[in-house]
C-alpha cells in the first residue's frame, strides 16, 4: 500500500507541477519540481528504498528534472527551428544517463529491432491517430500553404527527437520499471496516466483523454513486441499528421 500511495503522490505532484507551470506561473513550476526531486531522493534515502521500487520512483523523477530544465533554462536564445532539438536532446541525455548509471542493456529499454510488418502497422495506425489529435487541438498552420521544407523538418524532428525521446522515457524506462513491480497491464495503465498528465501543457481536457488512450496503445504495443520501434512509428506519424499535414487539409 505504501508503494501505491507513493505512486499516487508522485502522479499528483506531476499534475500539480504541470498545472502551476501552464496556468499560474513558470517559476512556480520550477519550485514544485525542485521540491519534488528533493523529497523523492530524500524519501528513498530515509526509507532505504532499493531495487525495483527505487528504480521506479527515480525514473518518474526524471520528469521533474525535465520540467525543471525546460522551465528554467534560457530558451529565448533558441529560435523556433532549434527549440525541439534542444529540448529533446536533454530528454535523450537524461535517458542515456539513467541507462548507463543503472547498467541497463538496450534490450532492457526496448532499443531493439522489431519485425518490419509491425513497424509498418505502427506507421499506419499513427495516421488516424494524427487526424483525431488534430481535431482535438486544431493547431494553426505555420505557413499559409503546405511547405515541403517544413514537412521534411517536422518529419525528422518527430522521428529523431520527439518520438524516440518520449517512447524511451515513458515506455522504455517508466513503463518497464512500473511493470516490474505492479505487473505488465498495470505498468501500461499507470505509465499512460503519467503520459497524459505531462500533456497538460496543451490546456485541453480532451487532449489529456486522447493522450491517455494513445499511451495505452503505445504501452500495449511495447508490451507485446518488446521493442520501441513500432511505438516510435505510431508516435512519429501521429505528430507529422498533427503538425505538418492536417493543418493544410482542413
Amino acid at each position: 500500500m505504501r508503494v501505491y500511495g507513493g505512486l499516487a503522490a508522485m502522479v499528483s505532484a506531476l499534475a500539480g507541477t504541470e498545472y502551476a507551470f501552464v496556468f499560474i506561473q513558470g517559476a512556480l513550476g520550477v519550485v514544485f519540481s525542485i521540491a519534488a526531486i528533493i523529497f523523492v531522493f530524500g524519501a528513498i534515502s530515509v526509507w532505504k528504498t532499493k531495487g525495483v521500487v527505487a528504480d521506479m520512483f527515480e525514473n518518474i523523477t526524471l520528469l521533474f528534472v525535465y520540467i525543471l530544465l525546460i522551465t528554467s533554462l534560457p530558451w529565448f536564445y533558441f529560435n523556433e527551428q532549434t527549440l525541439i532539438p534542444g529540448v529533446y536532446t536533454l530528454v535523450l541525455a537524461l535517458c542515456a544517463w539513467t541507462i548507463y548509471s543503472k547498467r541497463l542493456s538496450l534490450k532492457d529499454v526496448g532499443l531493439v529491432g522489431a519485425r518490419p510488418l509491425t513497424v509498418v502497422a505502427g506507421a499506419v495506425a499513427g495516421v488516424p491517430l494524427g487526424v483525431i489529435e488534430y481535431l482535438v487541438l486544431r493547431p494553426a498552420p505555420l505557413f499559409p500553404s503546405f511547405q515541403l521544407g517544413y514537412f521534411t523538418e517536422i518529419s525528422v524532428y518527430m522521428l529523431v527527437f520527439v518520438a524516440l525521446g518520449e517512447e524511451l522515457l515513458f515506455r522504455g524506462l517508466i513503463q518497464t520499471s512500473l511493470s516490474k513491480y505492479f505487473g505488465p497491464w498495470q505498468g501500461v495503465i499507470f505509465s499512460s496516466v503519467i503520459f497524459a498528465v505531462m500533456h497538460t501543457v496543451w490546456r485541453s481536457p480532451l487532449e489529456i483523454g486522447f493522450t491517455f488512450a494513445a499511451g495505452v496503445l503505445l504501452g500495449y504495443t511495447y508490451k507485446k513486441t518488446g521493442s520501441l520501434a513500432p511505438g516510435i512509428a505510431i508516435h512519429t506519424l501521429d505528430n507529422i499528421l498533427l503538425l505538418a499535414v492536417m493543418p493544410y487539409l482542413l
